[in-house]
């Protein structure tokens, strides 16, 4: 109502059956204008829409592939860690005293540096 009282001053126009929109000579031009800017604006929507869509797209199939491998990097770790866990129990296995030096000697040293 406010943009068609700004179009249409009140002493040119004469209130329509519903109330909605002025009655005058420019009523069809104002329809024709009004038309004209939500059509443009519904085009350059969908525009805008398609050009998006392929980007998004793009982005989430590189996401699905980042999230693979990732999953793949963080199960070869755990395999990894897994490996290392395994050697150093049959490192200690092997030879206890030697484990139990070295782990008194890192002790000592880490309690050393960390005075």
């Amino acid at each position: 109502m406010a943009i068609t009282n700004a179009l249409f001053p009140q002493s040119d126009t004469q209130p329509a059956a519903d109330g909605l929109l002025p009655r005058n000579d420019a009523a069809p031009a104002a329809d024709e204008l009004l038309t004209s800017v939500v059509q443009g604006a519904h085009d350059t929507i969908d525009r805008l829409a398609g050009q998006a869509a392929p980007q998004l797209q793009r982005l989430q199939e590189s996401m699905v592939s980042t999230g693979d491998a990732l999953q793949s990097q963080a199960h070869r770790l755990r395999e990894t860690g897994d490996e290392w866990t395994e050697s150093l129990r049959g490192a200690v296995r092997k030879h206890p005293l030697a484990a139990l030096a070295s782990a008194l000697a890192l002790g000592l040293l880490i309690a050393r540096v960390t005075r």
